[in-house]
Parts: C-alpha cells; sequence; structure tokens
C-alpha cells in the first residue's frame, strides 16, 4: 500500500507550474520582440517593408508606406484585412485565402469557447477526482483539473455535457468549413474569369506529359486539340537542354567571378595610388600625365603582374578549385583566363542556342489556347486511346513556374519515386518520432522521478526548484521541438521535387501533405504517446489492473504540452516573425560578403519568397489539435485564439509588406488546408470514444458511459459522410472553369479567337540580348532590339493593359527553356577616379560584354550600383508574371 501511495503522490501534476514559467518566459520574450520590431521597423525599411521601397517592384505588388508612428503600421494592416481586392492584386489569391483562413479559425474557436467554457469547465473543476478518490484514481492538480480527466466517478452522468459540446461543435465546425468553401469557390472563379488572370499566359496555356513518340510534333498535338472552342493557339515541344544549361550555367559563374576579380584588381590599384601619394605627394600631378605605353592595360602601372588576382584551375573538369595556398593545380591569372573561357563559351552557347531541334525531345509539351474554356476542358479530357498517354495534364501553367528537370519524367517513373520518396518520408517520420518522445516525455518530469531518481530534485521543495521544474516541463520541451523541426520544410522541398512534379506549385501542394502528415504525428500522436508512457509503464509494474482508468486521466494531460507548445507558437513564434532577427541576422552577414555592384543589387532587390505548401501545415496542425482537445481540455481554446489572433498579424504584415508572392497556387492551397483541419474532428471523435469506454463506476467496474461512446462513434461516420460529399461536390469546382463561365463573360477579350500559331524549331532558337549595351555582339537582331523595347515598355504595366502584340512578343520568350532564355552576361564593373575600369572594358575582347553604367567605386573604395540602375543584362520581362 505504501508503494501505490508513493507512486500516486509522484504522479500528481506539477502542469500549473510548467503554464507560469512558460506564460513568463514567451511574455518577456514577447515584450522585447515587439518592442525591438517597433524601434527597428523605421529604420530598417529594407527588412521591414522591402515592398515599399523597391525600385524595381512593378506597380503591381508595390505597397503604400506604412506610418511612422510606433502603433500606427497596426492600423494600416488592419485597413489592409478589410479589402479583399487590394490583398488580392497585391499578394494573389493564396495570400487572400490564408487570411481568410486564419479568420476561420477565429470564427470556429470564439463562439465554441463562449458556448464550451460555462458548461464544461465548471462540471470538470466542481467535486472532482480530488474531493473523493475513487479505487485506482490518482489525484488530479494544477491545470489537470479543467481537464476530462478529473470528472469524479460519482459524477459520470456529466459526461453527457461533453458529448453534447462534441456534436455542437462537429456541427459548427461543419457549418463554417462549409460556408467558407461556397465563399472559396465564389471568389475563385471570379478570379479565374477576370480580365487580369485571362490576360496571362497561364489562363489559356496547359502541359501534356508523357506523349508518345510518334506524336511529338506540333502540327499533331495541334490536330488532336483542334475541335475544342476556339482551337490551338501555341504549341512549345519541350527538348532537353540539361547538358546546355550545365554549360550556360558555368559560363555565368565565370562571369561571375571575372567581376570579382576585376574589382579586386581596381581596388588594389587604388590601394596602390594611395601609397603612392601618401609616399610622394607631388607624385599626383605626375602620375596623371603619365600614358600607358601602348596597348598596355591601365593597371599595371600600379598593379604588377605578381599582384594581379590569381586562383589554381581544378585537376579535374568535374572537381573544383582549391585554394592557392595548398599548391595543388595550375596557377593562372583570373582575370586572363576568365575572359578567354568566356570568349570560347559565349560562342558555343550561342551556336548551341541557335540550334534547339538538334536536342532530344522530352515526352512533354505546352499548349496554348485561344480561349480559357479550352484549356480547361483539355485537362479533363482523354486525348488518346493508350493507357496513361498523354496524361497527366496540368491546367493553369505559368512559365515562372515550370521545373524543367522534371519535364520528361514518364508516368511509371513517377510512381516509382512516389513511392520510395513515402517510404522514405515514413522512415524519417518513425526516426524523428524517437527524439519527440523523449521531448514529450520533459513535459512530465515528476513522471520521470519516478522512473529515475537523480531527477528528484525537481520535485522537491528547495528554493528554486519550482521555478526549475517549471522551466523544463514548460519551456525547454516546445522549444526543443521547434529546433528538431527546422531542417524538415527543406527536406520535404527536395523529396517533393523528387516525385516529378513539374511546377513549383504542385510541388507546394504536395508538400503541404507530407508536411501536415509529418507535423501531426510528431507533434500530436508522438507527444501525447509518449507524454504519459513513463506513468504507463510504472504503472504496469505495480497496478496492471489500473492502466485503463490511467489512460482516462492521463490522456487530457497530454494537454499541458501543447498550453506550453501554444504559448511558445503565440508569443515567442508570432513576434519573432515580426521581428524577423534570423534575417536581420542574414541581411547583415550577407552584406559583408557582397562587394561587387551585381550581388549589392541583387541583395537590395530579390526578396524573400514564401511557399505555401510549408506555411499552411504549421497552422492547420495548431488547429487540428486545437480541435482535438477542445472537449477534452477546454482551455486550450483559449491559446488556440490567442495563437491565431497574434499570428495573423505577423502573418499579414509579412505577405503585403516582405514577401515576394513568386509561387502562387491560385488559392489551391485554402481547400486542402480545409480537409486537414477534419484530420483533428475525427481524432476528437476517436478520443471521445476511447475515454467513454474508459470511464468505470464508482467501484472501478463497468462502462456507465457506453452509450456516449456509441452515439460518438455515430457523429465520426456522420461526419465521414459530410466530408466525403463535401470532397466530391466542391472538387470539380475548384480545380475546373464551369461552361457556363463562357456564358458570364460572352464578348470578354478572350472570345475573339486570337490568329494562330505555331512555334518551330527555328523560333525556339531566336536569342534575345540587351540592346543599346556599350560593345554589343555583332550578331543582334531587329527581333533583340524590339523585345527590348517592349520589355521596357511594359515594364511596370499591369498586364492586362499590354497590347496583344507586345504579349506574344513576351510570351515566345518566356515559355523557351530557361538555357536558350539566358543571356549573354555583361560584366558589370565599377566606374572609378583611376580609369582603371574603363579601361578594362575597353580591352575586353569582342566576344565578351561589359559596361560602368550605373556602378562605381565611392570614396572609401567600395563598390557600389547607383540608384535607378540595373545590371546591364538585366531585362525586367524576366521577372513578369505573363
Amino acid at each position: 500500500m505504501s508503494t501505490d501511495n508513493a507512486a500516486i503522490a509522484a504522479l500528481e501534476g506539477t502542469s500549473l507550474q510548467a503554464f507560469v514559467s512558460s506564460l513568463a518566459i514567451n511574455f518577456v520574450v514577447f515584450c522585447v520582440f515587439v518592442l525591438l520590431f517597433i524601434v527597428l521597423r523605421t529604420r530598417l525599411h529594407r527588412i521591414y517593408e522591402p515592398r515599399a521601397y523597391i525600385e524595381y517592384l512593378s506597380e503591381e505588388k508595390r505597397m503604400p508606406k506604412l506610418p511612422r508612428k510606433p502603433w500606427g503600421w497596426m492600423g494600416a494592416i488592419f485597413r489592409i484585412i478589410l479589402k479583399k481586392d487590394i490583398i488580392i492584386e497585391k499578394s494573389g489569391l493564396d495570400a487572400y485565402f490564408f487570411i481568410r483562413f486564419l479568420r476561420m479559425i477565429l470564427i470556429i474557436f470564439v463562439p465554441a469557447l463562449l458556448l464550451v467554457w460555462p458548461i464544461l469547465l465548471p462540471l470538470n473543476i466542481v467535486d472532482g477526482v480530488n474531493s473523493s478518490p475513487s479505487v485506482g484514481q490518482t489525484n488530479v492538480n494544477g491545470l489537470d483539473r479543467l481537464a476530462f480527466g478529473n470528472v469524479s466517478r460519482r459524477h459520470v452522468t456529466r459526461y453527457w455535457a461533453h458529448l453534447i459540446m462534441a456534436y455542437l461543435f462537429v456541427i459548427w465546425i461543419c457549418v463554417v468549413t462549409l460556408y467558407e468553401m461556397l465563399h472559396y469557390i465564389e471568389v475563385r472563379q471570379e478570379w479565374l474569369t477576370s480580365p487580369k488572370h485571362r490576360s496571362k499566359a497561364s489562363a489559356t496555356t496547359i502541359l501534356v506529359t508523357t506523349i508518345p513518340k510518334n506524336l511529338l510534333d506540333e502540327d499533331k498535338l495541334r490536330s488532336i486539340y483542334s475541335s475544342l472552342p476556339g482551337g490551338v493557339r501555341n504549341v512549345w515541344l519541350n527538348r532537353d537542354f540539361s547538358n546546355l544549361l550545365v554549360d550556360v550555367n558555368n559560363r555565368d559563374a565565370i562571369a561571375r567571378q571575372l567581376e570579382l576579380a576585376e574589382l579586386n584588381l581596381i581596388k588594389r590599384a587604388r590601394a596602390q595610388h594611395l601609397r603612392d601619394l601618401k609616399a610622394s605627394p607631388s607624385s599626383k600631378e605626375e602620375l596623371s600625365k603619365t600614358e600607358s605605353p601602348g596597348e598596355e592595360e591601365k593597371s599595371y602601372r600600379y598593379v604588377t603582374f605578381d599582384q594581379r588576382p590569381k586562383h589554381r584551375l581544378p585537376l579535374f573538369s568535374w572537381f573544383f578549385s582549391l585554394p592557392n595556398w595548398m599548391g595543388i593545380g595550375k596557377k593562372v591569372d583570373t582575370i586572363h583566363w576568365c575572359k578567354a573561357e568566356l570568349v570560347r563559351r559565349n560562342v558555343e552557347i550561342e551556336g548551341k542556342q541557335s540550334d534547339p531541334g538538334a536536342y532530344r525531345p522530352m515526352n512533354s509539351a505546352f499548349i496554348q489556347f485561344n480561349r480559357q474554356i479550352a484549356a480547361h476542358m483539355a485537362v479533363q479530357a482523354v486525348p488518346h486511346h493508350t493507357v496513361k498517354a498523354m496524361d497527366p495534364s496540368y491546367p493553369e501553367i505559368s512559365p515562372h513556374d515550370v521545373i524543367w528537370s522534371n519535364m520528361q519524367m514518364h508516368w511509371w517513373e513517377r510512381y516509382i519515386w512516389v513511392t520510395v520518396v513515402w517510404v522514405v518520408i515514413i522512415a524519417a517520420t518513425v526516426f524523428f518520432a524517437v527524439p519527440t518522445a523523449f521531448i514529450g516525455t520533459l513535459a512530465h518530469v515528476t513522471d520521470l522521478v519516478a522512473l529515475f531518481p537523480w531527477l528528484s530534485f525537481l520535485s522537491t521543495d528547495k528554493p528554486g526548484a519550482k521555478f526549475w521544474s517549471g522551466l523544463v516541463t514548460g519551456v525547454l520541451p516546445p522549444a526543443l521541438l521547434g529546433l528538431l523541426l527546422l531542417l524538415v520544410p527543406i527536406l520535404l522541398k527536395l523529396a517533393a521535387r523528387l516525385q516529378g512534379h513539374p511546377t513549383r506549385k504542385d510541388v507546394s501542394l504536395a508538400v503541404q501533405n507530407m508536411y501536415f502528415l509529418f507535423l501531426f504525428v510528431q507533434l500530436f500522436l508522438v507527444i501525447t504517446i509518449s507524454s504519459g508512457v513513463t506513468t504507463l509503464i510504472d504503472r504496469a509494474i505495480h497496478n496492471p489492473g489500473s492502466i485503463p482508468q490511467l489512460l482516462a486521466t492521463n490522456l487530457p494531460k497530454a494537454a499541458n504540452f501543447f498550453f506550453s507548445y501554444m504559448l511558445l507558437q503565440g508569443l515567442s513564434g508570432a513576434s519573432g516573425d515580426l521581428l524577423q532577427w534570423w534575417w536581420i541576422t542574414v541581411h547583415y552577414v550577407a552584406t559583408s560578403l557582397t562587394s561587387t555592384p551585381r550581388s549589392k543589387w541583387k541583395r537590395w532587390n530579390n526578396m524573400r519568397t514564401n511557399t505555401w505548401g510549408t506555411t499552411y501545415p504549421k497552422f492547420t496542425n495548431l488547429a487540428a489539435i486545437g480541435i482535438i482537445y477542445s472537449i477534452i481540455a477546454p482551455l486550450i481554446m483559449f491559446f488556440v485564439i490567442l495563437a491565431f489572433m497574434l499570428f495573423g498579424i505577423a502573418q499579414i504584415t509579412s505577405f503585403m509588406y516582405v514577401y515576394d508572392i513568386v509561387t502562387d497556387t491560385g488559392g489551391l492551397s485554402f481547400p486542402k488546408a480545409i480537409q486537414q483541419i477534419f484530420v483533428g474532428v475525427y481524432f476528437l471523435e476517436l478520443s471521445l470514444t476511447g475515454l467513454f469506454f474508459l470511464v468505470r463506476h464508482e467501484d472501478g467496474t463497468g462502462v456507465p458511459c457506453k452509450v456516449q461512446a456509441i452515439l460518438t462513434i455515430v457523429l465520426l461516420v456522420l461526419t465521414i459522410v459530410f466530408q466525403t460529399l463535401f470532397y466530391k461536390n466542391f472538387h470539380p469546382l475548384v480545380n475546373y472553369l464551369p461552361l457556363d463561365s463562357e456564358v458570364d463573360d460572352h464578348g470578354s477579350n478572350e472570345s475573339s479567337p486570337l490568329v494562330s500559331r505555331t512555334v518551330t524549331s527555328d523560333d525556339q532558337g531566336l536569342i534575345y540580348r540587351p540592346a543599346g549595351k556599350e560593345r554589343a555582339m555583332n550578331r543582334q537582331s531587329r527581333d533583340d532590339e524590339d523585345l527590348e523595347d517592349v520589355s521596357s515598355a511594359t515594364a511596370h504595366m499591369p498586364t492586362e493593359l499590354i497590347s496583344q502584340t507586345d504579349r506574344d512578343k513576351l510570351l515566345l520568350e518566356a515559355f523557351k527553356h530557361e538555357a536558350l532564355r539566358r543571356r549573354t552576361p555583361i560584366i558589370w564593373l565599377p566606374e572609378d577616379d583611376l580609369g582603371i575600369a574603363a579601361d578594362e572594358v575597353k580591352h575586353m575582347p569582342p566576344e565578351v560584354q561589359a559596361s560602368t553604367v550605373g556602378a562605381r567605386l565611392n570614396a572609401k573604395g567600395v563598390a557600389e550600383y547607383v540608384s535607378g540602375y540595373s545590371p546591364p543584362d538585366y531585362v525586367r520581362s524576366d521577372d513578369m508574371l505573363l
């Protein structure tokens, strides 16, 4: 008996200590981060408001500057939330529906809290387990007194209230999600048929994969799809340019190496000039009169041959260069070597780009139709009589979204890779379960004391013991879990690409599924099981017959970890997203590492991007966990509401002012997120069913809540029926346009078919280079100049206002493989007082272009670009979302 009493005492909860410690630490972090954000926001515009300050950003994405007042930014953000059109126009449909998703979760939980708390919390607290413990029941302390497990066996009829609340809560979730999906369909269909979207190539272009060899011909593909409304407008056959892409990448890397070497040469010449002036001030006039003999480069006045930048060649072509000090590999003058390599590679690459027909065709093609409805009909049709031929087809294909390396994959290769990737993900999930389970056990240190006596100092009354116990149980576990999960999104993105998805949009949607599964298993299943595993082991040894009741009591206790986790996410996580402390560090580290004008221009003008596939699962998991514990431990509702409110403010600020939205799924992530929160509904119903079956009479026998358990199973079945019908009826409207969209928009710009054309191999070979540069290559064509003029004229113009003729010129370039689109690099050097850069440009070979326009060496000898200028080979049309 004494042993059992000791065990019971060891099992008493310390969740209140953990909660207070977690609340205190996270609140302090929250206050510090928010204060730092308010102070830094008006000073670090590049970090906090890049979309209001980057001059090369199109007007479609540019945002107004936020108010300078400390809290003025919040008013601006709240005004944006109320304007649907602004969110969609500036950040896309995904951003709007993500904000809508956060709002939906609040709509679910706020009314539920107002209903559930006044009913269930008193029933859970009043006359609970501690007032008169029954046989086999343990004491319940701290926050556990607010949960399902604190209802005494003498009051089992109270569980009817839990059942009724569960029914009402699930019905409310179904009503809200149904309403949101109806709104989603309305907005998405409106967006698909809007003039702005219809003016884009993606609206009328599809990707057809697994095309048989005998059909890899423009005319044959046109013939197959010619019966669709409006007919075919353009056909682009894809070819395997992977080797050419490697050559282009290597050539561009050499160009960047040459820019860096030239910059180092200019700086060394300047440093030597300053030393000469310091040694003999009168030499300044003499040096200015001295002319370089003949055609010798001016840099030799200041830098000897031995002082010029040098590097060692790799031992093998597939190897990399080793540092000079290692003495391995041939040592060469970097500038001379890079020039010679660029001359050779530019000529070779230009020849290859001009003859794309020499490359092996891949089994895929882009097909553009004259009418939008034809594209949506094409992807739903059965184009070929052979099994899996010309299947699958993908609608809404944007040229910037294509993953060219996945254009060749056969259907059976895709199946193999999908299988392999899922096996690896499942194995990784099992592997991660070990450290996650350990983290889960930390949430109940008092349970571990029974098994590991050396932890007994955490349960003593010594000064500071409660603080350390609360710190270990309330703060350390969620913090460790966050660190553990940092690399997972990167690995999942790689896995999704290996599955063969042809676009970044499809990769994002695949990652959303995988990441949700991974997080749900780790955050809910593993943590919930591991939170009580040490207690189960100890009780199984001392009193095996009490395990069923122990499960009923301790499963709700697992919510204690999630209280701390929600606090960490809502306070520290949201304020950390607002402060962006990590990106401040990256920004200043990158500043110290970038030296050339081009690298500095890119660092300033290239914004951070967001991937919806890794954003949604973090919140769908929080929502699912909140749903699961909403009836079992109703206190969690408050933390869900807190987390989503604070995260909402931080995320909206980031989407509207920080992120550049490159991968746009057209809102397809939203219905997937709704489907995923139903996982939480199912586990709520399964958990309640199990808990009802585990309830016992006061004497420890019988199943008094059998009826409640059966009715919960009925609720589970009804939920499955609802979601099945939900998916079946909404899925077609989520992905495709209905035929009546043609009637509604009759007379729009797509109702009159455009002139049809086929893009031949010769068309694919067109090479566009920036015109008007100081040392343009001799073989520039009139077509190149036309493209440059069109790009400049339409750079800041909304896509729906671009004329069809100009759009056609841009489009012919956009759907070519990136290896064909990449232009000959122009070396960008900073102009200096000594004229070294201008002289280096003068001595460039005819095949290598160079320019000093828009770049300079400042008074401190630091290279910088001039505001309003861009790299000479940058073309704005490359960034246009056609």
